[in-house]
């Protein structure tokens, strides 16, 4: 557990989806593999990355997960169970929801700058992506979330989120 800078102790929480699992797996880790772990998946792209992530957890266990296989990951500062949100209708109606590969049930979350939103729809209508590229977000709660866009099938976006989120480009391109 490390302190925010304002005296609370934190948490922290790698959540990984991986192909033909039904749930998120959760491991507590100490902060330092958490930024261990992005630096990982942002060099994900690259020919000579290794084949594996390695990290610990804080109850002594050492976890090597395949790249190939991550379809997901969030990154917690606190437990997930602590999304609060005072207008549920809100937070439904502007969830965005991800559907992956051999997956059940998609992955939902929300974007903290629609702009974000905007510019991964643009990705995804435009582009064709590296093997093992990562797109990465910071969701409400100020948390990190990559996604793995290979993996990707199905992508659900509000229409009004993505139409804030093109004015935010529109204006930060104007000043």
């Amino acid at each position: 557990m490390n302190s925010n800078g304002n005296g609370d102790f934190l948490k922290y929480f790698i959540n990984i989806l991986i192909k033909n699992e039904d749930e998120l797996i959760s491991y507590e880790v100490a902060s330092e593999e958490v930024d261990r772990f992005k630096d990982m998946l942002a060099d994900a792209h690259k020919k000579d990355i290794k084949r594996f992530v390695c990290f610990d957890t804080v109850t002594n266990m050492s976890i090597a997960v395949s790249i190939r296989d991550i379809q997901l990951v969030h990154f917690l500062w606190e437990k997930a169970s602590t999304n609060k949100l005072e207008c549920e209708d809100f937070y439904m109606e502007n969830a965005v929801n991800f559907y992956f590969r051999n997956q059940p049930r998609p992955y939902s979350s929300h974007f903290d700058e629609y702009g974000d939103a905007a510019f991964l729809y643009t990705l995804l209508d435009s582009l064709e992506f590296d093997e093992f590229g990562f797109y990465s977000f910071v969701d409400i709660d100020g948390e990190q979330v990559s996604l793995r866009l290979d993996e990707l099938t199905l992508v659900e976006f509000n229409s009004k989120i993505l139409n804030e989120g093109f004015d935010e480009i529109h204006n930060d391109m104007e000043e």
